[in-house]
């Protein structure tokens, strides 16, 4: 979620690379979070393009969760989110 907060819509092959898990595993979380409406996908020519749905539906989430992740970018985009919306 913060790739595709930090860097708008990205392809499967982006998002993997970036992120540093196996192709099934990736699978699995995107297949979850569009399930649950938070994701989009298009198809640019023969890839998968995924882009958030509902921005303020994240912040929602990761401002709630903040103190449960162990990535230091969930606390710097939380940070940045509230000092522009204050």
């Amino acid at each position: 979620m913060l790739e595709l907060l930090f860097h708008g819509e990205r392809t499967f092959g982006e998002l993997q690379s970036s992120v540093g898990v196996s192709k099934s595993t990736l699978s699995y979380h995107l297949q979850k979070l569009l399930h649950r409406e938070l994701l989009l996908r298009a198809k640019r020519e023969r890839e998968s393009v995924f882009s958030i749905k509902d921005l303020e539906e994240v912040r929602k989430l990761l401002l709630a969760n903040r103190s449960s992740f162990q990535d230091d970018a969930v606390n710097r985009f939380a940070d940045l989110w509230t000092n522009i919306h204050s």
